[in-house]
């Protein structure tokens, strides 16, 4: 008999946080980003947990909406609806299953970058603080079920990010908002080369 309870733990747990802790952290983040950055001390393997979970819905979601569309919009240039939907389901399969992966190197390019902008302006070397701020914030991505998506997700990262940086790396406004701009030049590069990128992959199918 299969153990389901142990199959979630091994695919969805990949530290000592159970679901419950993880959503419980979420739903708190949510309530009081603000009050959240100032308490928060979350260790890196919890920090890879939420990031890995919240990026698992996200792709999910991302894809989701994604045969919505081909599925109500059939002329959209697709000559074989199935083809196409099960083609956009086997890649939302494999982005999901991927998860873990993307979350350390989301959460290692980002947080590095955060970091060694936070050091170069204000002196400030907290490596776990800056994961902590990017793990958290990555919860913008919930942003992809909206309109102008892409947009919306760019600038609700950057306003956590910087709330973050402020409690996290305790900086004042004029420091925090230096990071957090050359934080946003790159975060925009990124989200819109992933833009293209995915749009070629779709359009492929």
């Amino acid at each position: 008999m299969v153990d389901v309870n142990r199959w979630k733990q091994i695919y969805y747990e990949p530290s000592s946080l159970t679901m419950d802790d993880i959503a419980n952290r979420i739903i708190e983040f949510i309530k009081n980003p603000v009050k959240f950055f100032e308490s928060d001390r979350s260790s890196h393997d919890e920090i890879v947990a939420v990031a890995t979970f919240l990026l698992r819905i996200e792709i999910a979601l991302f894809f989701l909406f994604r045969a919505m569309s081909l599925f109500f919009n059939p002329a959209q240039a697709y000559p074989n609806l199935m083809i196409a939907m099960l083609a956009v389901i086997v890649v939302a399969v494999i982005g999901v299953a991927l998860g873990n992966y993307f979350a350390r190197v989301v959460l290692f390019s980002l947080s590095t970058l955060l970091n060694s902008f936070t050091k170069f302006i204000a002196k400030r070397d907290n490596q776990e603080a800056a994961e902590r701020i990017v793990g958290y914030s990555l919860i913008s991505g919930l942003l992809i079920v909206l309109p102008f998506k892409f947009f919306l997700v760019s600038l609700a990262f950057i306003a956590l990010a910087f709330l973050g940086i402020i409690k996290q790396y305790d900086l004042d406004y004029v420091k925090s908002s230096v990071s957090i701009t050359l934080l946003a030049i790159l975060v925009i590069g990124v989200i819109y080369v992933v833009k293209i990128f995915m749009s070629y992959i779709l359009g492929m199918v």
